[in-house]
């Protein structure tokens, strides 16, 4: 087989003959000598050159070449496409459902005390309250 070292992350291409950049959302992997999907990115095993797929908005992806995306969890979320890692919900805001795109404001009278608490609202005997 055609094979050669190539340096500063690029892969050998034996139909080029030379050594290239990894497709949009790749990156190369020494370990196995290929190009991989980068985080933020899904391979997408039903397409013929297992193509890489951006996470779609409210997922993430932490890992190379990860099978398949990840919600977001409750008090997270994610905007954009191709995220590798989601955002807490700031301060008076929440995110009530794993796989948010945005976090909404808490309502009148109602706070979500911690950056680091993820808070949901449940309805009690009384109404609502919150619960870790």
């Amino acid at each position: 087989p055609d094979f050669r070292i190539c340096l500063n992350g690029k892969v050998y291409n034996s139909e080029l003959r030379e050594c290239v950049d990894c497709p949009h959302g790749r990156v190369y992997v020494s370990s196995v000598a290929e190009c991989t999907c980068t985080t933020g990115f899904s391979v997408a095993n039903d397409t013929a050159n297992d193509t890489c797929i951006p996470c779609a908005v409210g997922r993430f992806s932490t890992l190379l070449g990860a099978a398949a995306c990840k919600s977001c969890p409750i008090g997270t979320y994610s905007r954009f496409e191709g995220a590798s890692m989601c955002d807490l919900c700031p301060v008076g805001s929440y995110a009530a459902s794993s796989g948010s795109s945005r976090c909404d404001l808490c309502g009148q009278d109602r706070a979500s005390p911690e950056l680091w608490t993820t808070m949901r609202l449940a309805t009690g005997a009384s109404g609502r309250t919150w619960i870790h």
